[in-house]
């Protein structure tokens, strides 16, 4: 059972409520409700007790859930984490740099804003273009084994549920 209470200003201010509640794995948890009302203060802690039993019950998939909030953000937010990532994993500055710059140029040509937009017809449409416009087909692989490279980044980190670019070929 959750609680509510109001933590004291000094020269008699009235603050916000704060709502106390055991989320669904055990921990207590405290956070401010952002209001001054002590029943939308109440109504926010009931919303919040009932979210933490459906999880505990398994009602919310917790993956599914993840995969959700991912799916939402710009793509280019993911690729920046990539790149941070290779860094950290000690890659070369040349091979970052024209990773990089292959999967940007992809993401633009393709019209990939979140990452369900990232679909292996898309990137086989923008290479044979590539192809049209006289692009060696050594420089189409080296596009399309960033892209996969990043696509198969997404996947082992959780943020997709599957590789998306494995049957491009």
């Amino acid at each position: 059972m959750g609680s509510l209470f109001k933590r004291s200003h000094k020269g008699g201010i009235a603050g916000y409520w704060y709502i106390e509640y055991t989320n669904h794995n055990g921990e207590r948890i405290r956070q401010s409700a952002r209001t001054r009302d002590k029943q939308a203060a109440k109504q926010i802690l009931i919303h919040l007790e009932a979210e933490a039993a459906k999880r505990a019950s398994g009602l919310i998939d917790p993956v599914a859930e993840r995969f959700a909030e991912q799916r939402q953000r710009p793509i280019k937010e993911h690729l920046q984490e990539w790149i941070a990532s290779l860094q950290s994993a000690g890659r070369s500055e040349v091979h970052i740099r024209r990773s990089r710059q292959r999967v940007e140029k992809l993401i633009e040509n393709c019209g990939w804003i979140v990452l369900q937009d990232m679909t292996p017809e898309s990137v086989e449409r923008v290479t044979a273009r590539m192809q049209e416009n006289g692009a060696a087909n050594q420089t189409v692989n080296h596009y399309l084994q960033a892209a996969k490279q990043f696509s198969r980044w997404l996947s082992r980190q959780k943020r997709v549920p599957f590789h998306a670019l494995d049957p491009v070929s």
